[in-house]
């Protein structure tokens, strides 16, 4: 049953970039992590927290715990402070103890709230959990001690297209734990058949690395996360095995190399049966697509569009001004007929340019979410503050204009949509994307689809 009005009213789940945590200590089995945690309030409302849930997943991205949290144990951890005035921050410290077997590396802090007028919220914090070293292992030498590994161990597939075309998203984490600098070459992977023969391959020299991580450095006692990776597959020549190595120079000199291997899992079908069309009109861009990072695992089946003009920028000049992007205020529609049960626009637009047409994260996000019966439901997030223009309750038909576009936490940094059609949304449970199926669109330049299907990362497309 779909959570009441009382307990949705205003569910918003407010996420940040996760960082990343290297553990304390590792005695006895277990893994010890100290979580910092920033909590804020939306600028226009007061708000109570009363409780929530921790969710921890492991390197295989499968759900390893789900832990209730009392609204006495929250004020045991901040000291009594529960409640937020308007635009208020509370920071606080939270200890993690996690068996180490089981191989931890995400988790999810879930908090809810409810506001002065009694509406619900939910503020969601995530962080990834680094790796400690195993007490049965011998203490390393001299010498950086390097090594590389992907997020999720467990790569699962995600099918494209029709389904003949098979994509991998994947994060490569670089890790040193010897107290040794490590100054990368190069980063490359290579996904091969079940003949060993290569399928895909990629890499990046330093430079490059320095533009997609930020860095071209691993440690000492660090971490190097390179995100954004995909690899792919047709039918007949599948991958089934993902190598991935990197080198570099460590400090006082000499060569070191780290190298792994991950098996490739095939696509496990999500089917769905709402039929969709797509939820904006005109010509929009596909920036990210499913099995793109950050859309993997659970929710690999996502959309995220924005527009462009005929030069292919997404934005006028540098960017600097919302109204600048061609995606921002344009109508966002309801991509199949059902019954609004959520609808969320309190939270200001993210407007503080931090870069060439980016943006600072913004407090909250923006979004309706729509059921369409049989357990399926249409998240639509980057909505325009304000700018909804149904509520909960409320009967959509297909097409009907539901808010704008704005600029808000959907990952892409600037004005863009956010689609997903989910299986059962709940307040305590992850959520699953299904593999949705659109019958209105054509990419610029081609024919429609002969059948409902989706667009894939890059394309450009068109729907009435």
């Amino acid at each position: 049953m779909l959570p009441t009005r009382a307990m949705v009213g205003l569910m918003v789940a407010v996420a940040v970039q996760a960082a990343v945590v290297v553990p304390e200590r590792a005695d006895g089995g277990v893994v010890s992590y100290r979580c910092w945690i920033s909590l804020q309030a939306p600028p226009d409302v007061e708000l109570t927290v009363d409780g929530g849930r921790i969710l921890i997943w492991n390197r295989d991205g499968r759900l390893m715990s789900s832990v209730a949290v009392s609204a006495e144990e929250f004020a045991r951890w901040t000291g009594g402070r529960t409640k937020l005035a308007r635009g208020q921050q509370l920071m606080f410290g939270q200890r993690l103890t996690l068996p180490g077997d089981q191989r931890p590396a995400r988790a999810e802090y879930i908090f809810n709230a409810v506001t002065e007028r009694a509406d619900r919220l939910r503020l969601v914090r995530a962080f990834w959990l680094g790796a400690a070293p195993s007490a049965e292992e011998p203490a390393p030498g001299p010498g950086a001690r390097f090594e590389v590994r992907v997020y999720p161990d467990r790569l699962e597939g995600v099918r494209l297209g029709t389904g003949e075309r098979t994509a991998w998203g994947f994060q490569i984490w670089l890790q040193e734990t010897n107290g040794v600098g490590v100054d990368l070459d190069h980063v490359e992977w290579l996904a091969r058949g079940p003949d060993g023969q290569p399928v895909a391959r990629g890499r990046l020299e330093a430079e490059a690395l320095r533009e997609a991580a930020g860095a071209a450095r691993c440690g000492p006692d660090g971490y190097l996360v390179l995100p954004g990776r995909t690899v792919t597959g047709e039918l007949g020549q599948m991958p089934t095995e993902l190598v991935v190595a990197a080198s570099g120079v460590q400090e006082g000199g000499g060569k070191v190399t780290a190298l792994n291997r991950f098996p490739l899992e095939p696509a496990v079908p999500r089917p769905s049966v709402t039929v969709l069309r797509l939820p904006v009109s005109g010509v929009w861009r596909v920036v990210q697509g499913p099995g793109a990072p950050p859309h993997v695992g659970r929710l690999a089946y996502s959309w995220l569009f924005d527009r462009a003009d005929a030069a292919g920028r997404p934005f006028r000049g540098d960017g600097a001004r919302l109204e600048d992007h061609a995606a921002y205020g344009q109508t966002v529609v309801a991509p199949a007929a059902g019954l609004v049960a959520r609808a969320v626009d309190a939270y200001l637009d993210a407007a503080t340019a931090v870069g060439a047409g980016l943006f600072s994260p913004p407090l909250g996000d923006n979004h309706a979410l729509i059921d369409h019966g049989h357990g399926e439901f249409s998240y639509l997030g980057g909505i325009q503050y304000r700018s909804l223009a149904v509520k909960v309750g409320q009967k959509v038909a297909a097409g009907q204009p539901l808010g704008r576009v704005g600029c808000g936490d959907t990952g892409a940094g600037r004005p863009a949509l956010l689609y997903r059609l989910l299986s059962w949304p709940s307040q305590d449970l992850p959520q699953v994307a299904l593999e949705a199926r659109f019958t209105n669109w054509q990419k610029v330049g081609g024919a429609p689809p002969g059948v409902p299907c989706a667009p894939e990362t890059g394309d450009l497309v068109q729907a009435p």
